[in-house]
């Protein structure tokens, strides 16, 4: 059996780009909000929404590493009483920042969730003389 050349080589070409260009994206931004995603299925998801629940309260910035916690902000617009970490007057413009946090085995497992999305909001938004601990 000989291989042709030229269809191994499309293939390749055509899963290279499906793996690196599948990147996720909300279907649509709710009103209110200023999203900024990047990763997804086949890399690290990052996701910053900037969102004020209420007209005239000072936006807060929410960081997500999971689509899962991502999609369930975008529907309920809050996070989970137990499962984040504020961050008061450590945004790009002195705003809160909200982290959702991994719970149970699931932080156990990744004890520095938290600082690596602090990290990486800082470095997307050129904030290099603020710590990252609360």
């Amino acid at each position: 059996m000989t291989r042709n050349p030229i269809s191994f080589a499309t293939g390749f070409c055509a899963l290279v780009l499906a793996v690196s260009g599948c990147a996720y994206t909300p279907r649509e931004t709710p009103p209110g909000m200023s999203i900024y995603t990047e990763g997804g299925y086949f890399t690290p998801f990052y996701a910053e929404v900037v969102y004020a629940a209420k007209e005239g309260q000072r936006p807060r910035i929410f960081l997500f590493g999971k689509i899962e916690h991502f999609e369930d902000f975008l529907k309920e617009k809050e996070v989970p009483e137990n499962q984040h970490k504020k961050y008061i007057a450590r945004g790009k413009n002195r705003e809160t920042v909200v982290v959702r946090d991994l719970v149970g085995v699931e932080l156990r497992e990744n004890p520095n969730y938290t600082d690596k999305l602090l990290a990486k909001y800082r470095a997307r938004n050129g904030l290099t003389d603020q710590p990252t601990g609360p």
